[in-house]
């Protein structure tokens, strides 16, 4: 009795793993080159590749027809401003972004720095992202320098020390209190 039962699993188990070989197969021939084809598309003047699958050969043609179109509007644009006799509206260059200004904090001592290390270490952060904007993960958001984290107690996260693998924090008075990571 046990030996048909055994068999019909032995069935299952194939026919489950052909499926997923078969979605395999499928996602690599067909999705990945689609995907590909988004991360880095190819010139709208450029020519159709034959060789590529029928939905990057879509995508790629898209772009062709949405170029063309495009430079029809703006033909038809400039049409429409010289017989209104208008001037085409001059778009303003985006001024650039400006650095974000960090007052300097206080390093000095506190009567109650333990009470404020100890709500500091109480803080569930569950994420550090460094780098030119950095970021903590708290409560499921994301929190930039500046971000107040206890408006009770005035804590503020500051910043990320990569280097020293620290998270800066400071309190009303600007005074900092580093929680490695």
């Amino acid at each position: 009795m046990s030996q048909p039962r055994s068999l019909a699993f032995l069935a299952k188990i194939c026919i489950s793993a052909t499926i997923l070989l078969g979605g395999a197969y499928v996602t690599i021939n067909n999705i990945m080159p689609v995907v590909k084809e988004m991360r880095n598309p190819t010139p709208a003047n450029a020519p159709i590749k034959k060789d590529a699958p029928a939905t990057v050969q879509m995508l790629q043609k898209t772009r062709q027809v949405v170029a063309k179109n495009d430079a029809n509007v703006g033909y038809l644009n400039t049409l429409i401003n010289e017989a209104e006799g208008k001037t085409p509206p001059a778009i303003p260059p985006l001024p650039p972004k400006p650095e974000p200004v960090y007052d300097k904090p206080r390093m000095e001592p506190l009567t109650d720095l333990h009470t404020l290390r100890a709500s500091i270490n109480e803080l569930h952060i569950s994420g550090v992202v460094g780098g030119p904007s950095p970021r903590i993960i708290m409560g499921g958001m994301l929190i930039k320098p500046g971000g107040v984290l206890d408006s009770k107690r005035g804590l503020k996260f500051v910043r990320v020390d990569e280097a020293n693998r620290l998270i800066l924090f400071a309190n009303k008075d600007n005074v900092i209190i580093p929680r490695p990571y």
